[in-house]
């Protein structure tokens, strides 16, 4: 796989978690850095702004998300579009003040964002895992209410922007790489983590380890269900050369990536160039496994299930849940790519 030079990198969160400031701060940056840099501000805060608003029953909040997810897919087609077409010589990043997926968290239910996707012939599954890079920025309403506020466009609550946070954290739950990041006392430190965060990532580096623990094989997963968790199939095929394809799936939605574990990069690839990729490849040998993503301490973690053996993994700090049944070996691998 050749050198990545196109980075689509979302911003994302509950209300007042400082989308706007890190925005900012990290578009300047690449910018001086010399990256070329196409922000796409937030949609639902542009129509709003425009008078055009959320009010009313369930039939004109489905109205306004509906609106909210075309103009956006509008917005990330011209922006992917331009950085695939375009003769600029330098690395492009697309920035995006939250992304389609986050119209979820807006709505009712599951069935209500699959109703409104179908609605615009969108897979999305194949929509959460397009993206390079998610960085959740969680909400003081969340962490630390005492510092929440308003902005001026948004007006919920507490308790409704801690809701909105989480129902953002779930419905990006599931993407190869996503990152949370919590409050802090300092909006500065948060911004310089954030760039920290970017920088090594479009460089390559394996900029931090998956912390893993082997739990007992006995321990009851019935638990995890669709209301709090994301069950995701997964079949590798590795290839010769160091490159994996993969297939993601995720109830009846299917995404096939190129992933590249010297990088710990993932691309989006259609089901025609995995098999063409497989197909003219030397085959190393398959491998079968099952995650199940879920939240726990506002931290995103999941339990693998691979070869008969089950892991609670993490990118962030490994919290274990008191019910746990742990083995006693403990241990921490080098990070190659997410899903092992």
């Amino acid at each position: 796989m050749e050198e990545k030079k196109i980075f689509e990198i979302v911003l994302t969160g509950g209300p007042c978690a400082g989308k706007t400031k890190v925005f900012d701060e990290l578009s300047k940056y690449l910018i001086e850095k010399g990256y070329y840099v196409i922000p796409i501000p937030e949609t639902a805060t542009e129509l709003i702004k425009s008078k055009i608003i959320p009010n009313g029953d369930r039939k004109q909040v489905l109205l306004f998300q509906d609106l909210v997810l075309k103009k956006q897919f509008i917005k990330e087609t011209v922006a992917e579009t331009y950085a695939k077409n375009n003769n600029i010589n330098k690395p492009i990043v697309i920035l995006l003040d939250r992304a389609i997926i986050d119209n979820r968290a807006y709505l009712e239910s599951d069935d209500d964002f699959a109703y409104i996707l179908k609605k615009n012939n969108l897979n999305g599954f194949e929509i959460l895992n397009k993206y390079d890079l998610v960085i959740d920025l969680i909400s003081t309403a969340n962490l630390m209410p005492e510092k929440y506020a308003l902005d001026g466009v948004r007006f919920e609550s507490v308790q409704e922007a801690k809701t909105l946070d989480q129902k953002t954290t779930m419905a990006w739950l599931g993407h190869p790489n996503m990152k949370i990041i919590k409050p802090q006392d300092n909006i500065e430190d948060k911004v310089n983590y954030v760039i920290n965060l970017v920088i090594n990532y479009i460089n390559g580096y394996n900029y931090n380890k998956k912390q893993v623990k082997q739990l007992n094989n006995a321990y009851d997963l019935s638990v995890y269900n669709n209301s709090n968790s994301k069950k995701i199939n997964i079949s590798n095929i590795y290839l010769k050369g160091n490159l994996i394809v993969q297939k993601r799936q995720f109830k009846d939605e299917c995404a096939y990536m190129l992933v590249d574990p010297k990088f710990s990069s993932y691309k989006l690839i259609s089901k025609q160039n995995a098999n063409n990729l497989v197909y003219s490849n030397e085959i190393l040998y398959n491998e079968r496994q099952e995650e199940i993503n879920f939240i726990y301490n506002n931290n995103a973690s999941k339990i693998v299930i691979n070869k008969e053996k089950k892991y609670l993994e993490s990118d962030d700090e490994l919290i274990v849940p008191g019910d746990f049944n742990l083995k006693d070996s403990v241990f921490i691998k080098k990070r190659k790519y997410d899903s092992i």
